[in-house]
């Protein structure tokens, strides 16, 4: 029988359709669409009808040239409430050998306090980060060992139930039943983690209009920060210090490297076509791009209180930029600032292309086809209790 999956993806304005057959030798990319939707902003349903119009005509166009009818979606979603909790619990052993049924205390007792402190949120995924068995951290699950004391931390991540009720109204008006959440965060650290030797990393992602920063231990997604700013609040601040043009502070920055060593004081006459030419010092130009940058860096990593416990023990931080012009003509100072703030970090610049589209999505497939060694389970929208797939997904059964 032909296994064919739907994955949609939800990216800030727009809604991205992947259709893979899934075999054993992998997958084959059967189609894939964007397409913008004035209904949604920044992954959130502002317009429903909108949506639902756009879902259906893409919907149409995909099952008409596949001759495939779908009922269900794997969703991945970007909300920016998103939420994620780090939880220990333990057990004391007294010298008795670790068994399932006190890994299965511990997880029931976890699982009932995060629901009950936030009833009103659900679970996307959910994580192991750690194994310590009295006071030595484990690579593995140390089923069986002997030991006095044993602790184990999981992490969850949770999303708002009202947001995830509205996405399956909007996606059931499409006949469509939303099989399983992922988080779009998760899965771009899932590419890290494979690319890099390290598995425990901070993620900057700077966005134009949003950014933000992700933790991963040992493979384990374990922190989470948004920031409803961008890279273009750095333009929009020139533009208003210095009375220029989006349009034209965007050419300076294409034909000027700001890292050089400039042999003009002034921006050129040449980048005031349409308008009255005014002598601006391309040192104070520079000065504005640098300060806010710098400010940027401040506040999501550098003076960011939430992760000073986090960053002691991590060397590695990879920044993934949508908008690289400013970048290219500071990239210089910019490495010199973060590794003078940062003396321990190893600092690892990444351009997002068009190549990168539809990358999160393959990502996805990956992972309902291959699992994640260091998630517990999925999350379906299975009727099983919660614990009784933990603790499946841990000792199988």
């Amino acid at each position: 029988m032909t296994n064919i999956k739907l994955l949609i993806e939800l990216e800030n304005d727009k809604f991205i359709f992947y259709v893979v057959e899934l075999n054993d030798k992998g997958f084959k990319v059967l189609e894939k669409i964007r397409i913008k939707s004035k209904g949604l902003n920044f992954c959130k349903i502002v317009d429903l009808n909108d949506c639902v119009l756009t879902v259906q005509d893409s919907l149409f166009q995909i099952e008409k040239k596949l001759n495939h009818t779908f009922d269900h979606i794997i969703l991945i979603i970007d909300n920016h409430e998103t939420e994620i909790i780090n939880v220990t619990g333990s057990k004391k052993l007294r010298g008795e050998q670790l068994s399932k049924q006190d890994i299965s205390y511990i997880i029931n007792s976890l699982q009932k306090q995060i629901i009950q402190n936030d009833p009103k949120k659900e679970i996307i995924h959910l994580f192991n980060t750690f194994f310590k068995l009295d006071g030595t951290e484990k690579k593995n699950l140390p089923l069986g060992m002997a030991g006095d004391f044993y602790s184990h931390q999981l992490t969850f991540l949770l999303n708002k139930k009202n947001d995830l009720k509205n996405l399956q109204i909007l996606f059931r008006r499409c006949n469509l039943t939303i099989e399983r959440f992922l988080n779009r965060n998760f899965l771009a650290g899932m590419s890290i983690c494979n690319t890099l030797s390290n598995d425990s990393f901070f993620s900057i992602h700077l966005g134009k209009e949003k950014s933000n920063i992700s933790f991963f231990y040992n493979g384990s997604f374990s922190y989470l920060e948004n920031f409803r700013f961008g890279t273009n609040i750095i333009k929009k601040d020139i533009s208003k210090l210095c009375l220029l043009e989006l349009f034209t502070i965007d050419k300076i920055l294409s034909e000027i490297n700001f890292d050089q060593e400039l042999d003009e004081k002034y921006l050129d006459k040449k980048f005031f076509n349409n308008t009255n030419y005014r002598k601006i010092s391309l040192s104070h130009f520079k000065e504005i791009m640098f300060a806010r940058l710098q400010e940027l860096f401040d506040l999501i990593l550098i003076n960011n209180i939430n992760i000073s416990y986090l960053k002691s023990n991590i060397d590695k931080c990879l920044i993934f930029v949508e908008d690289q012009s400013i970048f290219n003509s500071l990239k210089k100072s910019l490495f010199e600032y973060l590794e003078k703030k940062e003396k321990n970090k190893t600092f690892i610049i990444k351009k997002l292309n068009q190549n990168d589209e539809y990358q999160i999505c393959n990502l996805g497939v990956i992972l309902i086809q291959d699992g994640w060694r260091r998630e517990v389970l999925s999350i379906t929208r299975s009727k099983k209790s919660l614990i009784s797939r933990v603790f499946n997904s841990l000792f199988g059964g």
